[in-house]
């Protein structure tokens, strides 16, 4: 529980990943790590989905999926590919009702595609040390 994990600055980023897992469990003999992310919020149940996408929690989600899998599986030398790694947001809603959201393999896939895109834009700006427009304006010259 409240894990800590950072992978530091590599060859194709300028800077550092850090997150704390709120809760991380490896069963090393079944090969499967659950990540479990709790969140509450003022809003239902029902409108939590929506709630992914407008605070960009598909974000966080990706991000700590990295960060296991090299910290954990890569750093030891071992094959992502042979392990089952499943993300799940633990809500509390505003009437205190609760549900766990699973995340599909083919969502996930599409958020980590997602990441390594933000990630780029990230550094880019990081190593630039340009922060006074967003990325796609400061890098091309923008037609209405």
């Amino acid at each position: 529980n409240e894990f800590i994990i950072q992978i530091e600055k590599e060859e194709s980023r300028n800077t550092g990943l850090k997150g704390i897992l709120d809760n991380l469990v490896i069963d090393s003999t079944n090969k499967s790590i659950k990540i479990n992310d709790l969140k509450t919020t003022s809003k239902t149940l029902s409108e939590f989905p929506e709630t992914v996408e407008f605070y960009k929690l598909w974000m966080q989600a990706a991000l700590y999926k990295k960060l296991v899998t090299e910290t954990f599986l890569l750093a030891n030398g071992l094959d992502p590919n042979e392990w089952d790694i499943k993300f799940t947001f633990i809500v509390i809603d505003k009437y205190k009702q609760s549900y766990c959201f699973g995340v599909s393999e083919n969502t996930m896939k599409a958020w980590e595609e997602n990441l390594e895109k933000e990630l780029k834009k990230a550094d880019w700006h990081y190593s630039n040390n340009r922060y006074d427009l967003p990325y796609e304006l400061a890098t091309t010259n923008v037609l209405l």
